[in-house]
């Protein structure tokens, strides 16, 4: 690409993210784009709040950083990841209540209905609790796989798809009797996701430096069928 043509796009990229939150901004009001299980923890409805301090400080940090942004834009190799890059900086900007994420699993609510209904949980024995409230104890069957694990939530790894790559042919995702390394496992719930998915020949080495976190990955891997 001659340097012309990449100066031209450097000039248009900064404009265009600019006009895509302030746009939004303006013109939406979503009321069903909030993830109020991870952000209703302290017991009140967040999903209609405008926080004016995220706001400022998401537009500053755009303004500060457009070029580095642009500079990893320019490594996007199709059009799908690029519509997402682009909406998840406007989406920083101007919050939940105006941009809303290019991603298939938000079409998909008939699914994610039918995942919940199978999702069974009752509340954990362990102490333990995070920033996204306590632990829940799981057991049930997903996908011809066995659940059984204290954490948050599956969710995410399991309907989502989180860390199942698959697009355009290309698939990065493990496979049966694949060795997964699950750097920073937290409370084993990726690890769980991983053991089923490369199965009994397969292995998954995890890792964490939070004491409480090894304690739970211990307790576990003793309850886990794999």
């Amino acid at each position: 690409m001659a340097s012309s043509d990449l100066t031209q796009m450097l000039k248009q990229f900064y404009p265009l993210v600019l006009a895509l939150a302030v746009q939004n901004l303006k013109v939406n009001t979503f009321t069903d784009n909030f993830d109020a299980d991870r952000f209703n923890i302290d017991g009140h409805d967040h999903s209609m709040d405008f926080d004016t301090n995220a706001r400022v400080f998401y537009f500053d940090w755009y303004f500060r950083n457009w070029v580095n942004l642009f500079n990893a834009y320019q490594l996007l190799e199709d059009n799908q990841s690029r519509l997402l890059y682009l909406h998840l900086i406007a989406y920083r900007m101007a919050g939940h209540l105006s941009i809303r994420l290019p991603v298939e699993f938000a079409n998909k609510k008939a699914e994610f209905e039918n995942y919940l209904s199978i999702e069974k949980s009752t509340v954990s024995k362990l102490a333990i609790s995070g920033m996204f409230g306590k632990l829940r104890h799981f057991d049930f069957e997903y996908g011809g796989n066995k659940y059984v694990i204290d954490c948050l939530g599956l969710e995410a790894y399991l309907f989502r798809r989180q860390y199942f790559y698959e697009q355009d042919g290309v698939r990065i995702a493990p496979e049966s009797g694949d060795f997964v390394v699950d750097g920073g496992a937290c409370l084993g719930d990726t690890a769980a996701v991983f053991s089923n998915a490369v199965g009994a020949n397969g292995r998954v080495y995890s890792f964490d430096p939070v004491a409480a976190h090894q304690e739970i990955l211990q307790y576990n891997t003793k309850q886990f069928p794999h």
